[in-house]
């Protein structure tokens, strides 16, 4: 499934072969871009939005913070999903978990903190 969802993507995205970029992209460039971007389950369905990626001391991706609908569509919340987690392909996010997993999904706040949830 991860693979047919990388693939569609793939296919969506605009690419340009003729275009050489003026430099490479940092790290931190690849998160930028993505800050607003769709995040797509293994299964191919939008999930949710980025809100911020965050990076360990190598510039590998730590932890992204998305914003997710609650259960039955009423509001949003915030979830953590770990770096092993999940692909960054440019404008995109692919998580490595089905749709039907979002609802067990434990709820952050903006900076990554648990939430209560009682």
């Amino acid at each position: 499934m991860l693979k047919l969802a990388l693939s569609l993507l793939l296919a969506i995205s605009p690419v340009c072969a003729s275009a050489a970029p003026a430099h490479a992209l940092t790290q931190q460039d690849v998160v930028r871009e993505l800050i607003g971007a769709p995040v797509y389950s293994s299964d191919g369905r939008e999930v949710g939005r980025v809100m911020d990626i965050t990076l360990d001391e190598d510039q590998a991706f730590r932890a992204l913070l998305m914003k997710a609908s609650r259960s039955l569509g009423f509001g949003e919340r915030t979830v953590r999903i770990p770096g092993a987690a999940f692909i960054a392909l440019r404008g995109a996010v692919v998580l490595d978990l089905p749709s039907e997993s979002m609802d067990v999904l434990v709820e952050h706040d903006a900076e990554g903190s648990v939430l209560d949830e009682r």
